[in-house]
């Protein structure tokens, strides 16, 4: 499993990352922020990719504070480009996926 932060979602929301569903998963506070964004700019074709996709619910109710328990909890993979959020995870010792190339090579293994 590979939690999506909402920054990825937006950016590569026209790669083939939404095509591995069964792969990737939200946390709540990130796919709250990621309908609201997507509600804000107009991004309607987000709203349809990202139905289907594994909610994970956490405690913390900030999106990147939930990131990073769920992360911590099941020990599993952040794609994010928020450079904050990036050294809370390798702090933390979670792997970050931090390019296109990155996200798409971790769906394919």
């Amino acid at each position: 499993m590979i939690l999506v932060d909402a920054n990825v979602a937006l950016e590569y929301k026209k790669i083939p990352l939404f095509f591995h569903k069964s792969q990737i998963a939200f946390t709540g506070p990130v796919l709250g922020e990621i309908k609201r964004l997507a509600g804000e700019e107009n991004e309607k074709v987000l709203l349809t990719l990202v139905e289907g996709v594994k909610v994970v619910e956490t405690e913390a109710k900030n999106a990147d504070l939930s990131i990073v328990e769920a992360a911590s909890k099941y020990r599993c993979s952040v794609a994010t480009l928020d450079k904050q959020l990036i050294g809370k995870l390798k702090k933390g010792g979670i792997t970050v996926l931090k390019s296109r190339g990155e996200i798409i090579q971790a769906l394919n293994d």
